[in-house]
C-alpha cells in the first residue's frame, strides 16, 4: 500500500515538473518578441539602428546572431556581428561582447569624421558601455562602388572605464601591408603605432608612432618615423628610385582648432639618398643626406591643402617654393613649384671637377671667381597623382644669368720725382725783334 502511494507521488511530481517546464518554454517563446522589441528600442535610444537577427534569452543576458546596425546620422558607416551577447541590469544593457564584428565605412573622410563627432555629442552614453570585440575586421572606401583603400583584419578591441585598446594583426593601405596596428587612448588623447609590414617581434620598437592630445583649444598630433632602412620594405613603396642603403626618419606635427583649419609641419631626412642630377652638379649635390621641410594648411572640408613654404636641400643645392594638394573621390593630386639659384662660380667649379678632376676643378673655380659673376636659376614644376607616384610630370626651366666681370685698369701710384733744372751751356740767347725778352726760367 505504501509503495503504491509512493509511486503515485512520484508520477504526480513528474507531471508537475513537465507542466512547469512546458509553461517556462511557453513564457520564453512569448518573451522573445518582447525582448526583440525592447532591444531595438534601447539601441535606438542610444543612436544605434539595430536589426537583431536571431534572439535567444538567458539569465540576465540576451544573445543575438547575425545582427546588423547603423548609427543615427552617420550615413557612411555600417556594421554586422556574428554573435552579440548583451549583459542586462534590469532591462538596460550593462556590457557588450561581440564576436565576428565587421565594420564598413565609405565616403569622404571629412564627412565621416564630422558625422561621428556629432553622433558622439548627441549620444554620450553610448560610448561608455564596457565592450569586448574579437575577430574584428574593418574597411574604408571612398564610395560604395570603389575598392577598399584601407583594410584591417585579425583585430581585437576592448573598452573599459573610458579607455579603449585596438589591436590588428593586419593593416593594408591600397592592398599594401603596413600592419600590425596598435591603438590605445581615451577622452584626453590616443597613441598609435604601426609596424609598416616589417613583421617585427612584439618586443621591437615600432617604426611609426603617433600621439594625439585633446584640449579645449583643439587637437594636436605628433607622428614620428624612427630611422628605417627603406630597403626592408622590398620595393613595397612602389618608388621609381632604388631604396637600397637609404634610411628615412622624420616628424609630422598637426594642429587643429575647434572649429578651424588644420595646420602642420613635416620634416623628413633621407640618409643615403641624393636626388638624380646631371653629372656637372656632382660638386654641388654632394654627400648622402637629402632634407625636406614643408609647412601646410588643410581647409575645413579636408579636400585641399596649401604647401607653403617647401624647402629641400641636398648638399649645397637648396630649393624653395610652394605647392598644393587636392583630393576628390577618385584621386589625390600634388602640385609643386620649386626654385633654386646656383652661383655661376660654383657651377663652373663643379663642371670642371666632374670632367677634369678635383685639382683642375679647384683651379678653374678659383679663376671663375675672378672672371665670372651671376647665377643660374632653376625652376621645377612637378605634378603627381597618388595613384601613380612613379610617373610624375616634371617640367624644368633654366634661367642663365652668368656673365664676365668688367675688367678695371689698375691704378698706378707713381712716386713724385724732384728733377733738376736742365741748362745747356754755350747756346746763344736769341732775341727776335718785336718780341719781349724772355724772363728767367
Amino acid at each position: 500500500m505504501v509503495s503504491r502511494q509512493k509511486r503515485r507521488a512520484r508520477l504526480l511530481l513528474a507531471g508537475l515538473a513537465a507542466l512547469v517546464a512546458a509553461s517556462g518554454v511557453g513564457l520564453l517563446l512569448g518573451a522573445e518578441p518582447l525582448a526583440r522589441a525592447l532591444l531595438v528600442k534601447e539601441a535606438r535610444a542610444r543612436g544605434v539602428v539595430l536589426e537583431p537577427g536571431e534572439v535567444s534569452l538567458g539569465l540576465g543576458a540576451v544573445e543575438l546572431s547575425g545582427a546588423r546596425f547603423t548609427l543615427d546620422g552617420v550615413g557612411g558607416l555600417s556594421g554586422a556581428v556574428e554573435r552579440l551577447r548583451v549583459e542586462l541590469t534590469g532591462l538596460s544593457p550593462s556590457e557588450l561582447t561581440l564576436d565576428g564584428l565587421s565594420l564598413r565605412a565609405e565616403g569622404a573622410p571629412s564627412e565621416l569624421i564630422d558625422e561621428l563627432s556629432k553622433f558622439s555629442a548627441r549620444y554620450r552614453g553610448t560610448g561608455e558601455l564596457p565592450l569586448t570585440a574579437t575577430r574584428l575586421s574593418a574597411s574604408w572606401r571612398p564610395s560604395a562602388e570603389a575598392a577598399p583603400l584601407i583594410e584591417l583584419g585579425g583585430g581585437t578591441a576592448s573598452h573599459r572605464s573610458r579607455r579603449w585598446v585596438v589591436d590588428a594583426s593586419t593593416l593594408a593601405v591600397k592592398r599594401l601591408e603596413v600592419g600590425p596596428l596598435h591603438v590605445e587612448g581615451g577622452g584626453d588623447g590616443a597613441r598609435l603605432s604601426v609596424g609598416l609590414g616589417l613583421g617585427l617581434a612584439a618586443s621591437a620598437p615600432p617604426p611609426l608612432t603617433m600621439s594625439v592630445a585633446r584640449s579645449s583649444g583643439g587637437v594636436t598630433a605628433d607622428l614620428t618615423l624612427s630611422p628605417l632602412d627603406l630597403s626592408k620594405l622590398d620595393g613595397a613603396l612602389g618608388a621609381a628610385i632604388s631604396t637600397r642603403g637609404v634610411r628615412a626618419s622624420g616628424t609630422l606635427h598637426l594642429e587643429r582648432e575647434a572649429p578651424g583649419t588644420t595646420t602642420g609641419r613635416l620634416a623628413l631626412e633621407l640618409r643615403g639618398f641624393v636626388p638624380p642630377h646631371p653629372r656637372e652638379l656632382d660638386g654641388i649635390v654632394f654627400g648622402d643626406l637629402t632634407e625636406l621641410e614643408v609647412s601646410f594648411a588643410v581647409d575645413e572640408a579636408r579636400q585641399a591643402a596649401s604647401l607653403d613654404p617647401v624647402r629641400a636641400k641636398a648638399g649645397a643645392f637648396k630649393l624653395s617654393g610652394k605647392g598644393a594638394l587636392s583630393h576628390d573621390a577618385s584621386d589625390t593630386r600634388l602640385d609643386l613649384a620649386l626654385r633654386g639659384d646656383l652661383p655661376c662660380t660654383d657651377l663652373a667649379r663643379s663642371a670642371a671637377t666632374s670632367a677634369l678632376g678635383s685639382v683642375v676643378g679647384a683651379w678653374v673655380g678659383h679663376a671663375a671667381k675672378q672672371a665670372v659673376s651671376g647665377s643660374v636659376g632653376i625652376t621645377w614644376l612637378i605634378a603627381a597623382k597618388a595613384s601613380d607616384l612613379t610617373h610624375p610630370e616634371v617640367r624644368t626651366a633654366v634661367g642663365v644669368g652668368c656673365g664676365l666681370k668688367p675688367l678695371a685698369l689698375p691704378k698706378l701710384d707713381l712716386p713724385k720725382l724732384d728733377l733738376p733744372k736742365l741748362e745747356v751751356p754755350g747756346l746763344p740767347k736769341l732775341q727776335v725783334p718785336g718780341l719781349p725778352r724772355p724772363g728767367p726760367p
